[in-house]
């Protein structure tokens, strides 16, 4: 039941994201654009929230499903970070030149905690170490600081210390990968961290003697 909450407080938060920035954006340029960008997000967000529940419900489908679940969403954030990066750049060097100093200023720190943080997600399992969930949960913080101050850029202009590359179109991707990448990591965490105390559970059940 906690983790269906969690699924569903994930969607809502994409949806707000999706929601804030998309309002954010309506100055009369490219509105048509912007809305169907905000839509295309909520969409993929809803659908995955449908995928979920269909899995929940169907016991069989989740050993059927459980690796690529494990490897394909943090896949799957990181190329739509990647892609939309790439774009932006390829634009740059169609316009004169690539602007390396800028793109590694504003992105690059941000970048590798954002891959980083998505390849620790992919190697949790039950059996993860502490210390592997805390460099985990030290790659969140830090991906934190970059989705605020990647929202505070996005939506009223003001300039912060640190924050995801953001001039990108759409500018939303980033700030929803970088929300997205957060929310995977802790919902991962704590369902590995479950898995291994019922296993210790399970395995001191079965070592104890029946006492008659």
């Amino acid at each position: 039941m906690a983790r269906s909450w969690i699924a569903v407080a994930v969607w809502f938060l994409a949806t707000l994201v999706a929601a804030t920035v998309t309002a954010v954006n309506l100055d009369g340029v490219s509105d048509g654009r912007d809305v169907a960008s905000g839509a295309g997000a909520v969409a993929v967000a809803t659908g995955g929230l449908i995928a979920w529940f269909a899995v929940r419900a169907r016991p069989h489908w989740q050993a059927r499903v459980a690796l690529p679940l494990r490897f394909l969403p943090p896949m799957l954030l990181f190329g739509a970070y990647a892609v939309v990066v790439a774009v932006s750049i390829a634009d740059d060097a169609s316009l004169g030149g690539i602007d390396w100093s800028r793109w590694l200023r504003v992105g690059g720190i941000s970048t590798l905690a954002l891959a980083g943080l998505l390849a620790v997600t992919a190697a949790l399992t039950p059996r993860a170490r502490r210390r592997t969930r805390g460099i985990g949960y030290s790659l969140v913080g830090v991906n934190t600081l970059a989705v605020l101050g990647t929202f505070r850029e996005v939506v009223s202009d003001h300039r912060f210390w640190f924050q995801y590359v953001w001039f990108v179109s759409p500018e939303w991707v980033p700030l929803a990968v970088g929300v997205s990448a957060i929310a995977l990591y802790c919902t991962r965490e704590i369902t590995t961290r479950r898995a291994s105390s019922a296993s210790v559970r399970a395995q001191t059940v079965a070592h104890t003697p029946d006492r008659v």
